[in-house]
């Protein structure tokens, strides 16, 4: 059986190509895009070192109306939820090297946050900043 369930985010926006099918001239639509992994730590190594943080990073590519779909509604760092199948080939570059590569072949794809729990996010992260500033540490100017 080859099922691959991932939970990461994007590390770019997915990149779209639109290609016409030889025999039928039927355009299909093309996604890939990066996902990040966060990678659990053993407990040793989180006490050792507690800011590590490490990720896997996988190729990811979809079809048809999924592909539609992540250019409509994904972007850089979506957190989502993907379903589909472990794929591997390879190719001659050209400096006349066999490349391996390893990709998911997604089938499907869903937010794994809310956008609510997303505005959350930012709006902590916004008020993480403003708290390292104080007015105190700043001189004030007024315009002339």
């Amino acid at each position: 059986m080859n099922l691959v369930v991932l939970t990461g985010n994007l590390t770019r926006n997915p990149v779209v190509k639109r290609v016409a099918k030889k025999d039928t001239g039927e355009i299909l639509v093309i996604a890939r895009y990066g996902l990040a992994i966060n990678r659990e730590l053993s407990k040793q190594i989180k006490e050792e070192n507690p800011d590590m943080q490490t990720a896997d990073f996988v190729s990811v590519v979809v079809f048809g109306r999924r592909a539609e779909f992540a250019e409509k509604y994904l972007t850089q760092g979506t957190r989502i939820v993907l379903k589909g199948k472990l794929r591997s080939g390879n190719y001659i570059n050209k400096y006349n090297q066999r490349v391996f590569t390893t990709e998911v072949l997604g089938t499907n794809q869903e937010f794994a946050e809310s956008k609510k729990e997303e505005k959350k996010s930012e709006d902590e992260e916004i008020t993480d900043m403003c708290s390292i500033f104080s007015p105190e540490d700043y001189e004030m100017f007024e315009n002339d």
